[in-house]
């Protein structure tokens, strides 16, 4: 066999895999949006068989064989790509034994349940024995992983290849030391938004769901192939490019938690929608990293979704979906709301400025964790004790405290660091965007939505994996990875919205 036959047999067997990865996919969305709760033995039974299937074809030695024939061959840039990518998903799977994959399956889809009652009950001792699972069979699955500064190096690296807890330190203390002084200085200013700005009325779900539907196919989400349900926890999945699955909730009294949750998850599935169809099934037709991933949505969400341009042409439409209930209301001071920033308990539903510190909470409690310096039982209060710190807040109950995210009962640490740099790279792609289309706000403000999407499909999504997550960033603004852009963006921003 010559290299081009062993690429060829590794292109068809990584569409393969693609398939029965895509076929677990629609399973657990499934199970957060449809499934009676009483499925759930079964529905884990299922997902561990698929996770057990997809792995046996991981690790397959024949695809062991086919890669050292193929790396032999002389590539050009994109078979060169696909064949980096396989080599390192086959390295790190044919390091996990086949029983700890399936256990981590069955224990996810078991824990994901608890947690989702647990939740509702605000019942942190319920969550806690599958917790103290989960957390064991991460260690347990990095050891296997390999690591050599940080156990928790090698959880890191299956979202963001390359990312280590140093180079996290290193980031959030950058941005530490820009946010903390500009939200004091935001607290301190007299302009404050108005938190009674719709007067304690309901808007109507229906109405926010419409609008956000509306936006979301404005900004480039095809509906065609793609749509949107509700879910405990926002998240976007999906079967392949033209079946992408998002997910919002919905709040009458905060509107703009669904709104706003909605146009983040577009702006993943516009991602997945952007890939290259004629390389789906192969590394050149996949997202690169949660990082870049990560960049789409809050690119979406905030660089544009939050901008005054953009809401200059939305607004009027707000106001006619919600009409009667928000005739009172000017743009300014919707503005400002929809801008307010404050120290809040939910991540998700935190301000740009605000949102890193989020993420330092759950980052520095999950690095001491895989450091063994603190335990799991200990988490409710080593976690109000972060938000005290670092937000100068407390969490009145544990659902809304270290019981609102769903990552861990999926088993995901690691995965928190990516939404920090998902900021700190879309205000660097955003000044990029800005360069090249020079008129971006009058388009916006005439309503018209094209630019950033066709800019994105070409930097960022039609190049898949073909360029490693640092790289593409590079590839794509013309400099490495900075979090320079993302400070003077905020501090721009908000020092001219609250005059400091």
């Amino acid at each position: 066999m010559n290299p081009q036959q062993a690429y060829d047999e590794l292109v068809q067997r990584s569409k393969e895999l693609f398939t029965v990865q895509s076929i677990s996919a629609l399973t657990g969305w499934d199970q957060q949006v449809n499934m009676p709760p009483k499925g759930v033995t079964h529905r884990a039974e299922m997902l561990a068989y698929l996770a057990q299937l997809i792995h046996e074809k991981a690790t397959d030695p024949r695809l062991g064989e086919l890669l050292s024939t193929a790396e032999q061959g002389r590539w050009e840039v994109g078979p060169a790509a696909n064949l980096r990518e396989w080599r390192r998903a086959y390295d790190q799977e044919i390091r996990l034994p086949t029983e700890l994959v399936r256990r981590r399956a069955e224990l996810t889809a078991k824990g994901n349940q608890i947690w989702q009652e647990a939740r509702a009950n605000n019942d942190f001792a319920a969550f806690a024995p599958a917790l103290d699972d989960l957390i064991a069979l991460s260690r347990e699955m990095a050891d296997h992983l390999g690591w050599q500064a940080e156990r928790y190096d090698a959880l890191l690296d299956l979202y963001e290849p390359g990312l280590t807890t140093a180079q996290c330190d290193t980031l959030f203390s950058e941005l530490r030391q820009a946010i903390v002084p500009l939200l004091q200085k935001i607290v301190a200013s007299p302009i404050q938004a108005d938190p009674h700005l719709f007067r304690g009325a309901d808007l109507p779900i229906e109405g926010q769901r419409e609008l956000g539907v509306m936006i979301t196919r404005a900004l480039g989400f095809d509906y065609e192939a793609g749509r949107l349900d509700v879910s405990t926890h926002p998240f976007t999945s999906g079967t392949c490019a033209q079946d992408i699955r998002l997910t919002t909730r919905y709040d009458p009294q905060q509107p703009f938690q669904s709104l706003m949750g909605t146009i983040h998850e577009a702006g993943h599935g516009m991602y997945d929608q952007g890939i290259a169809l004629e390389h789906e099934g192969t590394p050149l037709g996949a997202t690169v990293s949660l990082g870049i991933h990560e960049s789409q949505s809050r690119f979406f969400e905030n660089n544009i979704g939050r901008n005054s341009a953009f809401w200059s042409y939305w607004f009027p439409r707000f106001r006619q979906t919600f009409v009667g209930i928000t005739d009172h209301v000017g743009f300014d001071d919707f503005y400002l709301r929809l801008n307010h920033v404050t120290p809040s308990l939910i991540r998700v539903e935190a301000d740009e400025v605000t949102y890193g510190l989020h993420i330092m909470v759950r980052f520095e409690i999950e690095r001491d964790l895989f450091r063994g310096a603190i335990r799991p039982a200990d988490l409710p209060a080593v976690w109000n004790a972060k938000y005290q710190e670092h937000l100068g807040i407390v969490p009145p109950t544990d659902r809304e405290g270290v019981l609102q995210d769903i990552h861990w009962s999926w088993a995901y640490f690691g995965y928190f660091p990516t939404y920090a740099l998902g900021s700190v790279y879309a205000a660097q792609l955003e000044a990029a965007l800005r360069r090249d289309v020079s008129d971006l706000d009058d388009q916006l403000a005439a309503g018209e939505f094209a630019a950033p999407l066709k800019w994105m499909r070409e930097r960022i999504h039609r190049p898949g994996s073909l360029y490693l997550p640092a790289d593409l960033i590079e590839h794509a603004t013309g400099k490495r990875p900075t979090a320079d852009d993302y400070i003077a963006y905020v501090t721009r921003k908000y020092g001219e919205l609250y005059q400091i």
